[in-house]
Order: C-alpha cells, then sequence, then structure tokens
C-alpha cells in the first residue's frame, strides 16, 4: 500500500472516505495525526488471495479496538461505493 498516495487520496477526495474529506478540509490537515499501527511482514509465499485476507484481518482489528467515528463501516473491506 503506498501511504503517501492514500493519504493524498484522503486530502483530495479521490477514491476516498467522503467524511474524512470533509472533515480535513474544516479542520485542516495539521490537526490529524497519522500512525502506523502494525507492519505487515512480507511473505513471499502469501498468494494475492491470501495477502488480502491477511490486510482485511489486520484492518478489522484496528477497526473493532478504536471508535473512529471517521470510518464509513464497521466491517474491512467495506468502502462508499459498496466493496
Amino acid at each position: 500500500m503506498n501511504l503517501a498516495r492514500k493519504l493524498n487520496d484522503h486530502i483530495s477526495g479521490q477514491n476516498s472516505n467522503l467524511i474524512l474529506h470533509c472533515a480535513i478540509a474544516k479542520y485542516a490537515l495539521n490537526h490529524f495525526s497519522i500512525y502506523i499501527l502494525e507492519l505487515l511482514p512480507m511473505n513471499e509465499n502469501l498468494t494475492s488471495e491470501e495477502l488480502m485476507v491477511t490486510l482485511l484481518t489486520m484492518e478489522q482489528k484496528y477497526l473493532d479496538l478504536f471508535d473512529d467515528k471517521y470510518n464509513i463501516h464497521p466491517k474491512a473491506g467495506k468502502t462508499r461505493l459498496g466493496g
């Protein structure tokens, strides 16, 4: 995942969480913090499907852990586009 591109998407509103985009626009980016909570160890033996399952599992762990008012969906992998 390209974190710089993901952040830029949120700032510009492209492929982004609309609620988070509006909050960044309203409060300015310097009022937000970005933390890397966990790194995914590279395992070259994982298939792309196994990698996606691992990433979604990691994401769900943190969605369950934090009360995040900016996340649109309570389930990992869900987007405003219904994916």
